[in-house]
């Protein structure tokens, strides 16, 4: 009887095995297929990105792939840095000391594990981001109950945010990620679209000079690329961070204990007890033996339209990390975190 139920169990396992490989065989003439997408593990204290594996098209040719399919494809991995390590982030929201608008300290404490002094460069981005739907289009005749939104139309966008240590330009970050001349194509479609709505008869090219003006002028109405985008650019040009030191054994002088870049308050500005340069401000930096911490300041003015940050994203670089900045080449990037600082609450 036992040696009846061992060959039985032997026969359906060569069976099993037949199966599954006739299943996984590659076609003729063919090899097997990848899976069209993975997720990649996200940095600490990141969040985590779907990133596109499938073969690129036109042979591997990265000169012929479409912008766009960077973005899908491509998606900044930090490198281990032993000699350094992020031990703590917090947020504080306060009222500006102008009282026009309201500021996000961004608070980033960091510990030595070095006996040498080391450089290194920081970006952290403060920015709103939301849904594109909008949910007052779709108010007279709503969406069937099977389908409560259209996932077609289910991207996030930035509509405003700040950068520290200086704001970079975005048709920059449009033209490098997204190809180049993008940044004017998305302006023009956006001009288009309302002209239609107002029935502007002028010239086209009058509406491109003054919208861009416009645009510049009035925060919070800027095209604006996606927080993908922002990480993806800002990933690949470090060039223009902040740079700060991580001390090791030797302490800092009294000299370069505290650094930043505030601007002391005008005579005009004692008299009137107000201080004007809160925009100006953006980092505040503080050394120890085998201590740094950074603040980071991100001044957003009151409007109409009024809306706080929901969104930090930290990226620290090794500027002497070899890198040959190639294509998807992210070599001096050492940690990269996203944050939701939606829930942050006044602290004064």
């Amino acid at each position: 009887m036992t040696k009846i139920y061992r060959f039985f169990i032997l026969t359906i396992s060569l069976c099993s095995v037949a199966l599954f490989a006739q299943a996984t065989a590659p076609a003729k003439g063919g090899a097997p297929v990848a899976p069209a997408s993975t997720t990649a593990a996200p940095a600490s204290g990141g969040t985590a990105v779907a990133a596109n594996t499938s073969a690129p098209a036109n042979n591997g040719d990265s000169s012929q792939r479409k912008p766009f399919d960077k973005l899908s494809t491509y998606f900044p991995i930090t490198n281990f840095d032993y000699r350094m390590e992020v031990s703590n982030v917090s947020f504080a929201r306060k009222h500006a000391y102008d009282g026009k608008g309201e500021i996000l300290d961004v608070i980033i404490q960091m510990s030595g594990k070095d006996f040498n002094e080391n450089d290194y460069q920081v970006y952290v981005l403060a920015l709103t981001e939301i849904e594109s739907q909008n949910k007052d289009e779709r108010k007279l005749v709503s969406y069937p109950a099977w389908r409560p939104v259209d996932h077609s139309k289910n991207n996030k966008v930035v509509i405003f945010s700040k950068l520290s240590p200086e704001m970079i330009p975005v048709k920059d970050v449009f033209n490098d990620v997204y190809g180049a001349e993008s940044y004017e194509k998305i302006l023009k479609e956006a001009i288009i679209r309302q002209r239609s709505a107002s029935r502007n008869t002028l010239p086209l090219a009058t509406d491109l000079e003054g919208y861009a003006d416009f645009l510049t002028k009035n925060p919070g109405k800027n095209l604006e690329p996606n927080l993908e985008a922002y990480v993806m650019y800002l990933s690949k040009n470090p060039s223009k961070a902040l740079n700060f030191k991580m001390y090791g054994e030797i302490s800092p002088t009294r000299e370069t204990v505290l650094g930043g870049n505030f601007s002391p308050m005008s005579e005009d500005e004692k008299k009137r007890d107000v201080n004007m340069s809160n925009e100006k401000h953006t980092y505040t930096l503080f050394y120890n033996k085998y201590k740094t911490t950074i603040y980071t300041h991100h001044y957003v003015q009151y409007r109409p339209d009024f809306v706080f940050f929901n969104k930090v994203a930290i990226l620290i670089f090794d500027p002497k990390r070899d890198s040959e900045q190639k294509e998807g080449d992210f070599g001096k990037l050492v940690y990269r975190s996203i944050f939701d600082v939606g829930h942050i609450k006044h602290q004064n």
